[in-house]
């Protein structure tokens, strides 16, 4: 039986209730995203995967009504709408999920075009023959399964082995997938509960995320910064922290007013975010407050030395494009595995008496 015959004879207003509801529900989440006042850029992804979702369930709902059988005419363009909307809808899930766990590349043409492939592949359903819908809705279910799940833990545990403690997220993005497969072997489930869960989770981690993400820079704030740092320390890693602050910042202020110096600390945190693009191992990176900012790493000697040209090359080259320079100075502390018993307190501790040596020296 059709899926659309089943829903039909079954008591379909209670299923159209249940869809109805779940959009209900998305819309609020919706509405209090967009008034949030102090956005972070996780706020825009969840605003723009929101109303995909929304209209998913809207298409799903007019594929299934009396209207849809009253314009048989219109059958493969709702087809090709919905396919459409499906398929951009899961794209936006797991870019969702894969910037929440940092996983910048997917901004590049390559996970691009890989993460459109069920996009792509969904444009074929425009020429389907409507008797096979489910076998076929199934086969691209399984297809944004594979592509998109594969894909981004294969590239969390083999390309970036830094990601692996977060991959676990990654999981989540499969709740709506497996409620959109269980609705095509059970059309009484509601495919607006798989993403309404979804959205459930993704609003708890978004509000997460903006407590401990700073305003201004994008980086992380202070909240995380020591239980990360006595994390890593409890693994055998030699673990760097590094203490970087701006030269000369208040005169900045001063003689400039806060906005420029506000642009000044976003130039100096773009640079920071550049430079760690080159470490072989992903880099935590946080404002400590004010000026000061703090990069946590258990990369190399020489890949610390190396990162810290980076650093002022990278902002030199920055500054040349603004009539207000910013300058910093950097220390570091390191704990090797044959040092004593060592404390995240005392690592920045280190880190911050080693960058006032740096600024002596750079006043000199």
């Amino acid at each position: 039986m059709r899926e659309i015959d089943f829903i039909a004879q079954s008591g379909n207003s209670i299923y159209y209730s249940f869809e109805t509801m779940h959009i209900g529900i998305l819309l609020i989440l919706l509405l209090k995203i967009v008034l949030t006042k102090n956005k972070i850029k996780y706020h825009t992804i969840f605003e723009k995967l929101l109303v995909f979702d929304i209209f998913l369930i809207i298409t799903h709902l007019i594929r299934i009504s009396k209207l849809y059988s009253v314009y048989k005419h219109l059958d493969y363009t709702i087809l090709f709408v919905f396919y459409i909307v499906f398929a951009a809808s899961f794209y936006n899930i797991f870019k969702f999920y894969c910037n929440i766990i940092h996983m910048d590349d997917i901004n590049n043409f390559k996970s691009k075009f890989i993460f459109s492939i069920p996009f792509l592949i969904s444009l074929r359903y425009i020429f389907i023959n409507e008797n096979s819908m489910k076998a076929s809705f199934g086969l691209l279910t399984l297809i944004i399964v594979v592509v998109m799940t594969v894909y981004s833990i294969f590239y969390c545990l083999v390309v970036n082995k830094a990601y692996s403690d977060r991959v676990h997220i990654l999981v989540l993005p499969l709740i709506p997938i497996l409620f959109v497969y269980f609705h095509i072997q059970y059309p009484s489930i509601p495919i607006g509960l798989g993403i309404t869960l979804n959205a459930l989770l993704g609003y708890v981690l978004v509000t997460d995320l903006s407590i401990s993400t700073d305003q201004l820079t994008n980086l992380n704030n202070r909240q995380n910064l020591y239980g990360y740092i006595e994390h890593k320390l409890r693994h055998n890693v030699d673990l760097h922290v590094i203490m970087i602050d701006a030269d000369d910042f208040k005169l900045i202020n001063d003689k400039y007013g806060h906005i420029e110096g506000d642009k000044c600390l976003i130039r100096i945190s773009e640079s920071i975010k550049e430079a760690c693009n080159f470490l072989s191992s992903r880099a935590f990176i946080c404002r400590y407050g004010g000026d000061e900012f703090i990069i946590v790493t258990d990369c190399s000697d020489k890949e610390v030395a190396v990162l810290k040209q980076n650093i002022n090359s990278i902002l030199d080259k920055a500054n040349s494009m603004s009539k207000i320079k910013a300058y910093v100075s950097i220390g570091v502390a390191t704990r090797k595995l044959s040092d004593p018993d060592i404390s995240a307190v005392d690592l920045i501790d280190k880190a911050d008496k080693d960058l006032y040596k740096s600024k002596r020296r750079n006043k000199k």
